[in-house]
């Protein structure tokens, strides 16, 4: 017997035993605990109603639930909870509509479609035309015309632009214009909502990490997370913040402070700036091609890459320099490491593996060094600040990251390893000069 008609049969017999309950219902976390399925209070939710199942169909739908997360298909695309939730909606509807085939219904749960997520973005500006990035679209929407426009560009069917159209009204009316970041997961409820907002996160680290032009419109380092991107309503849009807070309310957004001292008092302000990174215009054409293909490509590197990524935001848009160097070494040992740990001796000779310019690689050793120094001294609670200035401050930490970066895209052009296993054979090979990597201070190429 398959999984799918085993478990539709199990579900069948408990479908027969669900009846309404005045208990107050509770979703799929809850039935998670043995204690609560043994209660007389547990519930779950119907249409308007609560409903329960009787005592004997308890270790059926127990049974029905555990024989699905045994199935590897299932384990790698929910959540237990998410799981149950849904087994238990399943069983509410079936409750409802005798005409429900279960096994079909079973057969989606081990082989779901993919989950379509969709937000509004905060802290962004995209002023071009709808565009798809490492599987992500993003877009303005200025009316309800300029959603159905992003709806058909997605292909989705007469429901989903409907949603879709539906969901961006909503959301007119309570931000006025704003900008969609939406994808698709294979993955389903919030392994779904994580898989996205760690692309999210994987592009805005990217752009950070590569992108030329973030001192041209005013994004530095080191000036806090106010203004850092992410989901509208759950990150604070500090521009439209203040725009709804011009009339009285400005001073929300700075703090007026009275320092008093022994010659004399004064009044100085403290704030964040508002300013949203503007994405798009960050973006030129060969920065696009990049995080396309950075954003879904699976060798060694490019996850490498992402990883890096998001811990350099993270250094980004702390606000103490010590948070920042911490964060950007780390990001520094996901380039250099891999998945595997390695001593500090390993990640030090790889940052001065990748310079090119073998005579020049001593000074990155000991510039390496100095840093890992510094990442010690903070992550063991140690006097850090002069080590940290020694060094050039986080901003410098920061730019050997970017720098260790774009060696990394260059040596990938000469080879992708698969996996990490390759990934260590390759910095054997450069170790070794088996790979063309290695140039002379003259510039002229070492391999014959």
């Amino acid at each position: 017997m398959t999984v799918e008609k085993d478990v539709a049969t199990l579900l069948e017999t408990v479908k027969a035993e669900v009846r309404e309950t005045s208990a107050d219902p509770r979703i799929g976390w809850a039935w998670l605990e043995a204690e609560y399925l043994a209660s007389n209070a547990r519930a779950f939710h119907g249409n308007g109603l609560a409903l329960t199942v009787g005592d004997e169909a308890v270790p059926k739908l127990e049974n029905a639930v555990g024989r699905l997360l045994r199935d590897q298909r299932v384990r790698a695309v929910w959540r237990d909870e998410d799981l149950w939730t849904t087994v238990l909606s399943l069983l509410a509807a079936a409750f409802e509509d005798e005409s429900i085939d279960l096994e079909t219904a079973v057969r989606k749960l081990v082989k779901p479609a993919p989950v379509r997520i969709s937000f509004a973005l905060a802290n962004v500006t995209w002023a071009t035309d709808p565009t798809s990035l490492g599987g992500i679209m993003l877009a303005r929407v200025e009316s309800p015309e300029d959603a159905a426009l992003v709806a058909n560009r997605l292909s989705l069917d007469g429901r989903g632009v409907r949603s879709f159209v539906d969901h961006a009204q909503q959301l007119l009316r309570e931000f006025g214009s704003f900008v969609v970041a939406t994808a698709t997961s294979p993955r389903q409820g919030e392994l779904a909502h994580e898989d996205f907002t760690r692309r999210l996160d994987d592009l805005i680290g990217l752009v950070l990490l590569f992108s030329d032009r973030l001192d041209d419109h005013g994004i530095y380092s080191l000036r806090g997370a106010t203004n850092r991107p992410g989901m509208r309503g759950v990150a604070l849009d500090r521009r439209a913040l203040g725009e709804l807070l011009a009339a009285k309310g400005a001073g929300e957004l700075n703090a007026r402070v009275l320092t008093m001292t022994g010659w004399g008092s004064g009044n100085s302000f403290h704030w964040q700036s508002a300013d949203p990174m503007p994405l798009d215009r960050l973006l030129d054409a060969d920065l696009l091609a990049l995080l396309d293909d950075l954003l879904v490509a699976e060798d060694a590197i490019a996850q490498r890459l992402r990883v890096a990524a998001r811990w350099y935001a993270r250094a980004f848009w702390a606000d103490a320099h010590d948070d920042s160097a911490l964060a950007v070494s780390v990001a520094l040992d996901s380039l250099l490491t891999g998945k595997d740990a390695v001593p500090g001796a390993v990640s030090k000779g790889r940052f001065a593996l990748l310079e090119r310019d073998p005579a020049s690689r001593a000074a990155r050793f000991d510039r390496y060094e100095e840093v890992y120094k510094v990442r010690n001294a903070i992550a063991h609670g140690g006097e850090a600040t002069r080590s940290l200035a020694r060094v050039g401050g986080a901003r410098a930490i920061l730019a050997d990251a970017r720098w260790v970066a774009r060696q990394l895209l260059a040596l990938r052009r000469i080879s992708t390893p698969e996996d990490d296993a390759a990934f260590r054979e390759l910095w054997s090979a450069v170790q070794w000069g088996t790979v063309p990597w290695a140039e002379p201070s003259d510039g002229t190429s070492v391999h014959r």
